[in-house]
């Protein structure tokens, strides 16, 4: 798979990146509740950015890994590491409002609103995608004769 979608280039890094939102509490919407939220309501969404309305900052961590070095790990420790990681920072995030010493691997936006091209562009990659996949089974339908 990476072969062709890089163009027979094997890949050297992954990037993990953990986003925290100003105000984040720990809450987990859940299924019972309708994926509703009762304490963090100010956590950016996409209805409130095309309405234009911004938040407080949106906190980034990005991690850089060789994937030489995931592979000699083993992808599946490699991503539990990942998820308790995740969850240490979001957990002390919600506790104290702050995240954790990370020795440069953060990044602060200066409010949710800059995150709106980001948003934009995986909007339209994944419209793109989807196009393109009904696109394929219609035509491959269409010719062998089961449409």
């Amino acid at each position: 798979y990476q072969r062709r979608v890089h163009g027979g280039k094997d890949l050297t890094y992954v990037y993990d990146i953990c986003m925290v939102y100003t105000g984040f509490t720990g809450e987990v919407p859940l299924w019972n509740d309708g994926y509703t939220r009762k304490k963090d309501k100010e956590i950016p969404h996409l209805g409130k950015m095309i309405k234009g309305e911004r938040g407080g900052p949106v906190y980034l961590v990005i991690r850089k890994y060789k994937v030489q070095d995931i592979k000699s790990k083993g992808v599946e420790k490699w991503l539990d590491e990942r998820w308790a990681d995740k969850d240490s920072i979001l957990s002390q995030f919600a506790t104290s409002g702050k995240l954790p010493d990370l020795k440069g691997e953060s990044f602060t936006t200066k409010d949710s609103g800059e995150l709106w091209p980001i948003a934009l562009t995986l909007l339209a990659t994944l419209f793109t995608w989807f196009v393109i996949s009904c696109i394929v089974v219609f035509s491959y339908r269409w010719y062998i004769g089961t449409f």
